[in-house]
Protein backbone atom coordinates (compact mmCIF):
# COMPACT_ATOMS: atom_id res chain seq x y z
CA UNK A 1 0.00 0.00 0.00
CA UNK A 2 1.51 3.52 -1.02
CA UNK A 3 2.47 5.80 1.96
CA UNK A 4 -0.45 9.15 1.77
CA UNK A 5 0.61 12.07 -0.04
CA UNK A 6 1.21 11.02 -3.65
CA UNK A 7 5.46 11.35 -2.76
CA UNK A 8 7.96 8.91 -4.56
CA UNK A 9 10.55 7.33 -2.55
CA UNK A 10 14.28 5.72 -3.34
CA UNK A 11 14.95 4.54 -0.28
CA UNK A 12 16.59 3.23 4.21
CA UNK A 13 14.65 2.69 7.22
CA UNK A 14 12.24 1.97 10.15
CA UNK A 15 12.61 2.94 13.52
CA UNK A 16 10.84 2.54 17.15
CA UNK A 17 7.24 3.91 15.77
CA UNK A 18 8.99 5.85 13.61
CA UNK A 19 9.97 5.83 10.05
CA UNK A 20 11.80 8.18 7.60
CA UNK A 21 12.41 7.97 3.58
CA UNK A 22 14.21 9.58 1.03
CA UNK A 23 12.26 11.00 -2.36
CA UNK A 24 14.28 10.50 -5.65
CA UNK A 25 15.45 14.20 -5.32
CA UNK A 26 17.05 13.74 -1.93
CA UNK A 27 14.66 15.42 0.71
CA UNK A 28 13.98 13.47 3.58
CA UNK A 29 10.71 12.31 5.44
CA UNK A 30 9.93 10.84 8.35
CA UNK A 31 6.50 10.13 9.65
CA UNK A 32 4.62 8.38 13.03
CA UNK A 33 5.84 9.57 16.42
CA UNK A 34 7.48 12.53 17.00
CA UNK A 35 7.41 12.28 20.83
CA UNK A 36 11.15 13.06 20.77
CA UNK A 37 11.28 15.15 17.63
CA UNK A 38 12.38 12.16 15.63
CA UNK A 39 10.38 13.49 12.48
CA UNK A 40 13.05 16.43 12.55
CA UNK A 41 10.33 18.71 11.19
CA UNK A 42 11.00 21.09 14.13
CA UNK A 43 8.15 19.29 16.26
CA UNK A 44 7.16 16.71 18.71
CA UNK A 45 3.75 16.19 17.09
CA UNK A 46 3.16 12.74 15.59
CA UNK A 47 2.23 12.73 12.09
CA UNK A 48 0.30 9.76 10.15
CA UNK A 49 1.63 11.04 7.11
CA UNK A 50 5.26 12.01 6.10
CA UNK A 51 6.33 15.29 6.81
CA UNK A 52 9.92 16.66 5.41
CA UNK A 53 13.00 17.44 7.60
CA UNK A 54 13.86 20.95 8.10
CA UNK A 55 16.51 22.36 6.67
CA UNK A 56 16.40 22.44 3.45
CA UNK A 57 19.31 19.81 2.82
CA UNK A 58 19.59 17.13 0.42
CA UNK A 59 20.26 13.74 1.55
CA UNK A 60 22.22 10.97 0.71
CA UNK A 61 21.22 8.23 2.90
CA UNK A 62 18.79 8.26 6.38
CA UNK A 63 18.26 5.84 8.88
CA UNK A 64 15.43 5.81 11.71
CA UNK A 65 16.75 4.78 15.20
CA UNK A 66 14.73 4.71 18.70
CA UNK A 67 13.89 8.01 19.25
CA UNK A 68 16.43 9.38 16.69
CA UNK A 69 17.12 9.93 12.92
CA UNK A 70 20.00 10.45 11.21
CA UNK A 71 21.12 11.33 7.38
CA UNK A 72 24.48 12.02 5.44
CA UNK A 73 24.20 14.38 2.96
CA UNK A 74 25.08 14.34 -0.74
CA UNK A 75 27.96 16.05 0.82
CA UNK A 76 29.04 14.06 3.31
CA UNK A 77 27.74 16.11 6.52
CA UNK A 78 26.08 13.59 8.68
CA UNK A 79 22.91 14.87 10.95
CA UNK A 80 20.80 13.57 13.41
CA UNK A 81 17.77 14.43 15.13
CA UNK A 82 15.32 13.38 17.80
CA UNK A 83 16.54 11.45 21.34
CA UNK A 84 19.74 12.55 22.79
CA UNK A 85 19.87 11.18 26.19
CA UNK A 86 22.80 9.49 25.50
CA UNK A 87 24.78 11.26 23.21
CA UNK A 88 22.65 9.49 20.25
CA UNK A 89 22.65 12.86 18.17
CA UNK A 90 26.50 12.88 18.08
CA UNK A 91 26.59 16.03 18.80
CA UNK A 92 28.41 16.70 21.45
CA UNK A 93 25.81 17.07 24.13
CA UNK A 94 22.53 15.23 25.71
CA UNK A 95 20.23 17.88 24.27
CA UNK A 96 16.98 16.51 22.48
CA UNK A 97 16.23 18.47 19.36
CA UNK A 98 13.57 18.26 16.41
CA UNK A 99 15.43 19.63 14.12
CA UNK A 100 18.46 17.82 12.24
CA UNK A 101 21.77 18.87 13.93
CA UNK A 102 25.37 18.62 12.26
CA UNK A 103 27.62 15.09 13.99
CA UNK A 104 30.58 16.91 15.72
CA UNK A 105 33.87 15.82 14.30
CA UNK A 106 34.44 16.79 10.90
CA UNK A 107 34.25 13.19 9.68
CA UNK A 108 32.69 12.47 6.29
CA UNK A 109 30.39 9.66 6.51
CA UNK A 110 29.26 7.20 3.33
CA UNK A 111 26.47 5.77 5.69
CA UNK A 112 25.25 5.53 8.78
CA UNK A 113 22.54 3.42 11.01
CA UNK A 114 20.16 4.13 13.81
CA UNK A 115 20.35 1.58 16.48
CA UNK A 116 17.87 2.24 19.90
CA UNK A 117 20.03 4.93 21.77
CA UNK A 118 23.16 4.83 19.46
CA UNK A 119 24.42 4.84 15.90
CA UNK A 120 27.18 3.64 14.17
CA UNK A 121 28.81 4.61 10.61
CA UNK A 122 31.34 4.11 8.06
CA UNK A 123 33.41 7.04 6.60
CA UNK A 124 34.16 7.47 2.94
CA UNK A 125 37.73 6.00 3.96
CA UNK A 126 36.11 2.91 5.13
CA UNK A 127 36.56 3.23 9.15
CA UNK A 128 33.74 2.64 11.59
CA UNK A 129 32.65 5.13 14.55
CA UNK A 130 30.00 5.09 16.34
CA UNK A 131 27.89 7.51 19.01
CA UNK A 132 25.79 6.85 22.28
CA UNK A 133 24.65 4.68 23.94
CA UNK A 134 27.04 1.85 25.39
CA UNK A 135 26.05 0.03 28.26
CA UNK A 136 26.57 -3.09 26.27
CA UNK A 137 29.88 -2.09 24.72
CA UNK A 138 27.78 -1.68 21.58
CA UNK A 139 29.93 1.41 20.49
CA UNK A 140 32.88 -1.27 19.75
CA UNK A 141 35.70 1.35 21.57
CA UNK A 142 36.00 -1.41 24.52
CA UNK A 143 34.51 0.48 27.06
CA UNK A 144 30.79 0.95 28.61
CA UNK A 145 30.40 4.75 28.44
CA UNK A 146 28.10 6.39 26.77
CA UNK A 147 29.63 8.91 24.14
CA UNK A 148 27.98 12.43 22.69
CA UNK A 149 30.64 12.02 19.62
CA UNK A 150 31.54 9.57 16.92
CA UNK A 151 33.96 7.02 18.99
CA UNK A 152 36.31 4.88 16.45
CA UNK A 153 35.58 1.46 16.66
CA UNK A 154 38.30 -0.34 18.20
CA UNK A 155 40.86 -3.03 15.86
CA UNK A 156 40.64 -1.03 12.83
CA UNK A 157 44.02 -0.23 10.95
Amino acid sequence: MPVAGGLTFKVLSTGDGHACALTTDGVAYCWGSSFFGELGNGSTTDSPTPVPVTGGLTFAAVSAGGGHSCGVTTDRVTYCWGKNDQGQLGDGTTTQTSAPVPVTGQLTFATVSAGAGFICGVTTGGVGYCWGSNVNGQLGDGTTTPRAMPVRVAGQP
